[in-house]
């Protein structure tokens, strides 16, 4: 029964734009998250990226991939090296799950306001931001 569920849910996300994988709004597979990570793919439709214990690696990834995704709520990835500084991630951001995070920091714009759970085990990570930062929060 699973199996049918998660197969009707890939065959619903995939329905929509089946040759733009960045226009997707929820990605899980390797194959898919890799291709719009790697190649700076995605889009504002992105709402979700989820990999779970994935025995790849997902390498030279941009620090920019993330610039385009102003709406992700979900990231929960893991084995992803960046290239240079993560660059950006969604205000929107309600889960952010990062094993093995491989900046010393996030991203300076980054505003958690949304922010639910935050879960960076295993990281480089030294300080939340490089410099001083007040958050408003109501």
């Amino acid at each position: 029964m699973h199996d049918l569920l998660q197969e009707m849910g890939w065959k619903i996300v995939r329905e929509q734009h089946p040759d733009d994988r960045g226009k997707w709004n929820r990605l899980w597979l390797f194959e898919d998250v890799h291709h719009v990570l790697t190649k700076n793919r995605g889009t504002h439709d992105v709402k979700g990226i989820m990999l779970n214990k994935s025995e790849q690696r997902l390498t030279h990834v941009d620090g920019k991939s993330f610039s385009n995704m102003r709406n992700l709520r979900l990231l929960k990835i893991s084995n992803v090296d960046l290239s240079e500084e993560l660059q950006y991630l969604s205000d929107e951001l309600r889960f952010l799950t990062w094993t093995e995070y491989p900046s010393s920091s996030l991203p300076l714009n980054f505003q958690p306001l949304n922010l639910f759970e935050l879960n960076l085990c295993h990281s480089r990570m030294k300080y939340l931001w490089k410099s001083m930062k007040v958050l408003h929060i109501s």
